[in-house]
This record gives structure tokens, sequence and C-alpha cells, in this order.
């Protein structure tokens, strides 16, 4: 069975790619597309990278796992969190990883404002998708979050990831983050979200600074907290919480050094198998399948 620290060995791959990430983007012109379109066997991701949906949709064989996953970021003196949108959008590109004439990779770039040289920082996000074999209900989605600080002085930021998921099933999502760093979303034996957040630049701690999880019968929601206006210090509320429309969300608060970045990568494996599979499932098959996805991403 694949453990974490595999899933981890594998993710670390990613982060030498941010470099070259933030080169390829200034060559991507901004678009008024809204919507960024990824495809990969048996499953799709679309991002509204313009406004604060986000990754408003993951199908996987037809069924959507994703209500929404966003970022929203705090810095310096701010008063309240913005979504990262609402940074000045330097443009988007895609890439096809196989060859096989569909887009399974896309990186986001914003900036602080749309004069170059007065913005003291850039984002960028990288999204890569794998999907499973088609009927298997498994995929997988990476994360890959860079802030960089591109003046000659320290800068304050805190980063905010949301995460909504959806689950099939009358039976309401259990949702817990029992290290602080590594959420997962549940319903029954086999249905998951499983998500995991590394460090990948080390400034402070390897550990989100805040963690919640969630449920929408909170008062206020976690999104609420978020979009109204006031400045948001989550807590340490690690869950379970049950049963429900569950959520979560993490905050990042760093100080990076002049010329240095705050990277971050999630990655999020989802198992929604059609009730067909759930057999093949229940004798281990959950194990082959993610271990099948692994492998197309090496």
């Amino acid at each position: 069975m694949e453990t974490i620290a595999a899933r981890r060995a594998c993710a670390r791959r990613l982060p030498a790619l941010l470099t070259l990430a933030a080169a390829i983007v200034l060559i991507a012109s901004t678009s008024d597309a809204d919507t960024i379109v990824l495809r990969d066997m048996n499953s799709r991701v679309e991002t509204n990278w313009q406004s604060p949906t986000g990754l408003f949709d993951w199908k996987i064989d037809g069924f959507d796992v994703a209500t929404r996953q966003w970022l929203w970021y705090r810095q310096g003196s701010m008063t309240s969190e913005q979504s990262i949108d609402s940074l000045y959008r330097v443009g988007y590109s895609y890439t096809d990883n196989n060859s096989d004439g569909l887009n399974e990779e896309g990186l986001i770039t914003y900036r602080e404002s749309s004069d170059a040289l007065a913005s003291r920082f850039t984002v960028t996000i990288r999204y890569i998708l794998q999907g499973g074999s088609a009927g298997s209900g498994a995929a997988d989605l990476q994360m890959a979050v860079s802030v960089a600080n591109t003046s000659g002085s320290a800068l304050s930021f805190r980063l905010f990831n949301y995460a909504d998921f959806q689950l099939p099933g009358a039976g309401g999502d259990i949702v817990s983050i029992p290290d602080g760093n590594d959420p997962l979303q549940t319903q029954g034996p086999v249905y998951k979200v499983d998500s995991i957040a590394q460090v990948t630049s080390f400034y402070g701690s390897i550990f989100p600074d805040g963690y919640e999880a969630g449920m929408a019968t909170d008062s206020p929601t976690l999104l609420a907290r978020l979009t109204d206006g006031a400045a948001t210090t989550l807590g340490t509320v690690a869950g379970p919480r049950s049963p429900g429309d569950a959520s979560w969300a993490q905050e990042w608060d760093r100080s990076i050094g002049a010329g240095q970045s705050f990277d971050v990568l999630y990655d999020f494996n989802a198992i929604v198998p059609e009730p067909a599979t759930l057999a093949f499932l229940a004798i281990g098959g959950a194990a082959l399948l993610r271990s099948a996805i692994r492998r197309r991403g090496r």
C-alpha cells in the first residue's frame, strides 16, 4: 500500500519546475478567457482564474467532486483577505505533458500590480491533473503555489487555501486535519479526497499556522470568514467534523526574504468509484489504482 512518505517523495519533483514555470508564463499574454480547462483520461478540471469562484469543477468519470477550491491572501497592513484573483492577472499557459492532445497542466501567474517594476511580489499557481482509467473513479490533482518576493526587503504574507469537496451518497461527509498538514474528507469506507500539503521552501515551520475543519452549518462558515471584509486568523480545529457538507482551510503566515519565495505543494487524491467498482476496491484495488496513477506521473 502506498504511504504518505511515498506520495511526498513523488511530489518533491514538482518544486524544481516552479522557476521554469515563472519564465514560461511571462510569454503568455493576459487573456479574456475566464476558465482554464485541464483533461486527462477519466478526469476534467475547470478553474475560473479571474474570480473567487476558483476551481469549481473536478469531474472523475462524470462525477463532480469539487464545489470550490481557491486561494486568499493578506499582505502587510491589509485589513482583510482578498481572493488571489484580485491581483493583477498576468496570464496563463497550458502544457500537454504526454502528447495525447489534452492539456494536463495549467500555469497561472498574478502579480501585485499592472506595473511589473513596481510590483513587490508575484504568485504562480500550477495545476497538474493525473486521471485514472475509465470507470476507476480515481484521479489525482496537484497544485504548486509559489509566492515570490521581487522587492528589496522582507515581505509579510499570509496565504489561505480553502477547499470544499463533495462526495457521492446521502450520508454526509466527514472532514479532519489530524496533523494540521493533511486534510482528509471521507464518506463511508471508500469515497474520499485525501489532501497532502508540503512546504518546499523553508520560512518558519513546515506546518500551517492555522487550520480548521468546517461544516456548512457553522456560523459563520469558513468561506464567509474569508470573504467578510475583516481580517481572519484561523485556529487549530482538527476535527473530525461530521456529518454534512464539509470544507477545510489552512493559513500560512510567512516573512519572505528579499528575492526569495515561499512554496507550498498540495496533492489532492480522489477516489469516488461507481458501485460496480466497489467490490474490486474492497479487495485491495484502491491501492492498485492509486499506484497506476502515480506511475503515469513519473
